[in-house]
């Protein structure tokens, strides 16, 4: 199942969706290679009334792992490549840390995803780090995290910027669990957004990330979700 919204404005009828249903979409998920699937006509996810589609073959991805993204689109969606790292240098250890600490966190990172590729297309390559401490998947409690941040060179040192952030509170049991969908040029602009699938124990959605520039930063262009 997916989600359809435009700029973040949900659209109030099915009707405002160019949708007909049967056509084709690009999957692409991380570093693996992408494939197809054909859409469904869109339907209301209740309570929120977000649009969904189903696709034949079904999107891989359980509750708060990684998913895919479907994209309506003829273009290259990775105009370069992406991947997933196993081992992250220390320096990037370091930055997690001091993001947590400022979140009131103060623990060694638990590292879910490292994935290196250059986003803004500048010729160096960029790293967004998902690091999260959920020992159960539908709820939280205090000290427990999810964040999600990305690195990149700016005259000639590492920056952090904090994409989303969930952290446990004494009094509200909830914590989102981040997870990287993709990174992939959703706008066919040659330079790649960074797709981030965030679940809770009611819900599930994903926001894109652009990045528009060393002073902005990456910055959500587009996002929907369903979920009470």
């Amino acid at each position: 199942m997916g989600w359809w919204s435009e700029g973040w404005v949900v659209p109030e009828t099915l009707d405002e969706i160019p949708l007909s249903g049967g056509e084709e979409y690009q999957i692409v998920m991380l570093d693996q290679p992408v494939t197809t699937a054909t859409g469904s006509l869109p339907t209301l996810c209740e309570p929120s009334q977000t649009p969904v589609l189903d696709f034949d073959p079904p999107l891989p991805g359980e509750f708060a792992d990684p998913g895919a993204l479907a994209v309506l689109a003829d273009w290259d969606l990775r105009p370069s490549p992406v991947r997933v790292e196993t081992d992250l240098a220390d320096v990037h250890i370091e930055a997690v840390t001091e993001v947590l600490m400022s979140l009131g966190i103060e623990a060694e990172p638990v590292m879910f995803q490292q994935i290196a590729a250059d986003i803004d297309a500048d010729g160096t390559e960029e790293v967004v780090i998902v690091s999260k401490f959920l020992p159960d998947d539908l709820f939280g409690r205090p000290g427990d995290y999810s964040v999600v941040v990305l690195r990149k060179i700016i005259e000639g040192e590492w920056q952090t910027a904090i994409l989303e952030a969930s952290i446990g509170e004494p009094d509200s049991p909830y914590v989102v669990s981040h997870s990287i969908a993709a990174i992939a040029d959703l706008n066919g602009d040659g330079k790649m957004e960074i797709a981030v699938d965030a679940a809770y124990y009611e819900g599930s959605g994903s926001a894109a990330y652009e990045y528009i520039n060393d002073d902005l930063g990456p910055e959500p262009v587009l996002g929907g979700g369903c979920g009470a």
